[in-house]
């Protein structure tokens, strides 16, 4: 009898797949089992490992296209123009590192590219995660690990995984680093990456704007609170970056 009992209230696993398509369909569903059920490395392991291979392949089809590559090249020329003109690099060094660019191969362009992006992925994944956690833990009174908040928002970043393969195809439709699936659309043929207002509509992205409310849903259903709170929670953290990162000029590009 006992060990009966014991059967039934054992929550069942589902595998990896399962969770993965439950983001897209059933995300009540697959944050109430994410719930009852011990932390799974696999939840936010895989779609971290996916993401880092996805940048590698956008920037291996960027550097393969020569107007986006000219554009990165445009955009970091103009962010070494500007220090030139607030006097903190003298013009002589940013000629140097513009001809470094321009004359940069195949290989150290992967390197480099991919390299950062990483490196703001493996950032964005880990610290977007401990913010959640902290909020959480004070807003909606979630008792649960960092673990349990990192299996959240790492089943939640497949629906941004999604966003940057259609980016990456609208990019190579458009022929234009700025065509992306946001409110920048409204100025595709005019977009300054130096203009705060034009990098808040790029902020403005319909998959970043989905991928937050379902972390919002994950952590209303592993705290035990509303959706209203646990939404509120996630898009209000998400909408504070937006308007932050624009105005400082670390936004707007994914």
């Amino acid at each position: 009898m006992n060990e009966q009992q014991s059967s039934t209230t054992t929550p069942q696993i589902s595998f990896f797949m399962t969770r993965a398509t439950n983001v897209f369909s059933s995300p009540g569903e697959l944050y109430a089992e994410v719930s009852a059920a011990p932390a799974q490395t696999s939840s936010w392991l895989v779609p971290f490992l996916l993401s880092l291979v996805l940048a590698f392949i956008f920037t291996f089809a960027i550097y393969n296209n020569p107007t986006l590559r000219g554009q990165i090249y445009d955009m970091q020329s103009r962010g070494m123009q500007k220090q030139v003109d607030e006097g903190k690099m003298t013009q002589e060094r940013a000629d140097t590192i513009r001809e470094q660019m321009e004359s940069t191969g195949p290989l150290m362009f992967m390197v480099f590219g991919a390299g950062f992006a990483s490196i703001g992925i493996a950032m964005m994944f880990f610290g977007a995660t401990l913010l959640l956690w902290i909020v959480a833990k004070f807003a909606a009174k979630f008792n649960g690990g960092y673990k349990k908040m990192l299996e959240i928002y790492g089943l939640a970043s497949l629906i941004s995984i999604l966003g940057s393969l259609v980016m990456l195809i609208m990019i190579n439709f458009f022929d234009t680093m700025y065509a992306q699936p946001s409110a920048s659309l409204l100025v595709l043929n005019s977009f300054d990456p130096t203009n705060s207002t034009h990098r808040l509509l790029a902020s403005i992205n319909i998959f970043t704007l989905w991928q937050a409310t379902t972390i919002g849903v994950g952590i209303s259903k592993v705290s035990g609170k509303s959706f209203g709170i646990g939404i509120g929670i996630s898009v209000g953290l998400w909408l504070l970056w937006a308007v932050a990162s624009s105005l400082l000029g670390i936004g707007g590009m994914g």
